[in-house]
């Protein structure tokens, strides 16, 4: 067996060469582009939209899916969407104030886009008699405050550092 022949015993491939990330087919170790599907080898699929996504990339470009290993819930892969900054960003003053701008409800959250979890403070409001509020508002500004330095946020993510 010559060297041009030797295969990798991890994946099976060839000397030299290695699988496309998008179609598995066997693409030169140095290949920027697959010749079979024409993506960029640098890129990953992602799990929500099957589109190419960056390899380096914590969340898809396109749909806001998490590109990491998503926690396992059971026996079911549950991907967490996450929320991407904006340009403008979201002012957090502003996302601070609204939660208090209407009999205390942390409408704050639906601005910054975390919408069901708005709904979440909303019961914890109400159950509470309002004393919620407060944390509820402590949560959308440390959110809004990590959206504004150009970091994403997860749906469900809660006081973020």
């Amino acid at each position: 067996m010559d060297a041009a022949s030797a295969r990798c015993a991890a994946c099976g491939h060839e000397a030299g060469r290695r699988p496309c990330p998008m179609c598995h087919e066997s693409v030169a170790a140095d290949a920027v582009k697959c010749p079979h599907c024409r993506s960029a080898i640098g890129t990953i699929p992602c799990p929500g939209c099957r589109e190419p996504a960056p390899a380096d990339a914590t969340v898809c470009p396109r749909c806001h899916t998490a590109l990491r290993a998503a926690p396992v819930v059971g026996s079911i892969r549950a991907p967490q969407k996450f929320i991407s900054p904006s340009n403008p960003p979201k002012s957090p003053l502003l996302a601070l104030l609204l939660s208090f701008v209407v009999f205390c409800l942390p409408i704050g959250h639906f601005y910054i886009g975390q919408a069901i979890k708005g709904l979440i403070w909303l019961g914890i409001v109400l159950i509470t008699g309002g004393i919620g509020s407060i944390v509820a508002a402590v949560d959308v500004y440390l959110c809004a405050k990590k959206l504004e330095r150009g970091d994403p946020i997860g749906e469900f993510e809660f006081f973020p550092s």
